[in-house]
């Protein structure tokens, strides 16, 4: 139609048709706005995450965590037990058996080490020192499993927050939780519950959690499976996990001989 040939009557009709249709796309968009997910701060994805895994006060009166278990590695067709401890503020200790032989992963704080020794000849063993780089990917990765998302700032770290993302096809605020620049583990939280859906880390291993254990308060994955590219290369899963055992620190300490196989990780407790 040409504006120019309309009467005074028409063009104020069609001006008229096109404000009501402009005010309808108007609320359309605000109710398309309404519908996107808030964004929320770090502070507060944060404490909604750990709310979720037990409460401010629960979590920070984790000192040490041991996980005991086994897991299937997809990827090698093999399988095995695994026994794990996290002492504060930077112990950590990773027994691995499998087959005729256990790995054993140890860092006292300062100094991180391997050992793999044989299950049917204790006498054959051997031990590396690991370099300043693994150290820090331990320290990092302990300190990550024992404050539940907090406390980077005291171990010169950081979170960066990220746009909210479609993560599994749930709603997810993304963090990354950047120790340095080499170390990093990037979070998707459930905007609605604050349940961690996934953790990639820098090495691009992605990290799920399934299922449930409560234990004295605090909420820990039955199952953790690791992926890469999609594709399951492990699984853990726990079958017990004790809070606050007082470790001995020689647990952790560099070893000068192989022990006894059989020997438990934690000496019973009279």
């Amino acid at each position: 139609m040409n504006f120019e040939d309309s009467s005074p009557k028409t063009i104020i009709t069609i001006k008229s048709a096109m404000n009501r249709l402009l005010t309808v796309y108007s609320i359309l968009a605000a109710l398309q706005i309404s519908f996107l997910p808030a964004v929320a701060s770090v502070e507060e994805v944060i404490a909604m995450a750990r709310q979720r895994l037990g409460g401010e006060e629960v979590l920070n009166s984790v000192n040490s965590i041991h996980f005991k278990g086994k897991f299937m590695a997809t990827n090698r067709g093999t399988e095995g037990q695994i026994e794990i401890l996290f002492q504060k503020p930077f112990q950590q200790r990773l027994d691995v058996s499998e087959g005729d032989s256990i790995l054993t992963t140890g860092l006292n704080g300062y100094e991180g080490w391997n050992r793999r020794i044989s299950i049917n000849n204790p006498g054959s063993w051997d031990l590396e020192i690991l370099d300043a780089a693994d150290v820090r990917r331990m320290r990092a990765n302990t300190h990550d499993n024992l404050n539940f998302f907090t406390g980077l700032d005291k171990v010169r770290g950081k979170v960066l927050e990220k746009a909210v993302q479609k993560k599994d096809g749930r709603d997810a605020h993304v963090l990354v939780f950047q120790y340095d620049d080499k170390i990093f583990y990037k979070r998707y939280f459930d905007v609605q519950t604050g349940e961690l859906i996934s953790t990639v880390n820098d090495q691009g291993l992605e990290i799920k959690e399934v299922g449930q254990m409560v234990v004295d308060g605090v909420r820990f994955p039955q199952k953790v499976v690791s992926l890469i590219d999609g594709e399951i290369v492990n699984t853990v899963e726990f079958t017990e996990i004790i809070l606050n055992e007082d470790l001995d620190s020689s647990y952790f300490d560099l070893p000068d001989f192989a022990p006894h196989p059989n020997k438990p990780i934690v000496e019973e407790q009279p």
